[in-house]
């Protein structure tokens, strides 16, 4: 029959031995990143059809400006919202 001893989880273990508590909080590391858009108030999800081949090659110019799709699409509809 098994230890009548229950077992520790390895990570259980690890913070018991450290002497920390899980409620230790974690050392500041500086300011947070922006939540992304999709948690962000005024931001809402949208989605549309377009070519897979069209998408790669929108992609691959993204990439090289070191943009994203939604910066892309809310450029687009804003200036088509602006004539």
């Amino acid at each position: 029959m098994a230890s009548a001893k229950k077992q520790l989880n390895p990570f259980k273990q690890v913070i018991q031995q450290s002497g920390q508590s899980r409620e230790t909080p974690l050392p500041d590391e500086g300011p947070r990143r922006q939540p992304g858009r999709r948690k962000r108030e005024g931001y809402t999800q949208v989605g549309a059809y377009i070519p897979k081949a069209l998408y790669r090659n929108v992609q691959r110019r993204l990439f090289d400006k070191n943009s994203t799709f939604s910066e892309l699409v809310e450029e687009l509809l804003t200036s088509y919202m602006a004539k």
